[in-house]
């Protein structure tokens, strides 16, 4: 865990820098693959991956994972094939896997942090909203 946390802070500072890219790109051949490898790849692209097994939740995220790794077994995949597999085992209508492709994976730049609060409110028992969204132009 501490690993994971300790790599994020590289993906954060690559993501702010002019260089920037989403974690998903086209890729012509091997050397461009070679040169895109960063912490943007590395650490935003797991922290992606860990945010999509929260939301799928472990069990249905290993059952994808299963399934996806025997049907491509041997052959080549892509992005759309993975989140297919994924959306067998993910039942939440409100919420849209192909949106959330489109916005944490094909998208550059940081996540979006809000709080919400009544700062007249005294009481110990206040609440505060915290809202994390993907960037957005």
């Amino acid at each position: 865990m501490s690993m994971f946390l300790n790599s994020k802070g590289w993906g954060y500072h690559e993501d702010q820098m002019i260089t920037t890219h989403p974690i998903r790109g086209e890729v012509a051949n091997t050397s461009v693959a070679d040169s895109i490898f960063d912490g943007i790849t590395y650490s935003k692209g797991a922290a992606a991956l860990k945010q999509l097994l929260f939301l799928i939740k472990e069990d249905n995220f290993s059952k994808a994972l299963s399934e996806y790794f025997k049907k491509y077994e041997w052959s080549n995949a892509t992005l759309i094939d993975f989140i297919a597999e994924m959306k067998k085992v993910f039942h939440v209508k409100e919420f849209s896997l192909d949106e959330w492709r489109e916005l944490w994976l094909e998208k550059p730049s940081l996540n979006q942090i809000e709080a919400a609060w009544d700062p007249t409110n005294k009481n110990e028992k206040a609440e505060i909203k915290i809202t994390q969204t993907a960037y957005t132009e």
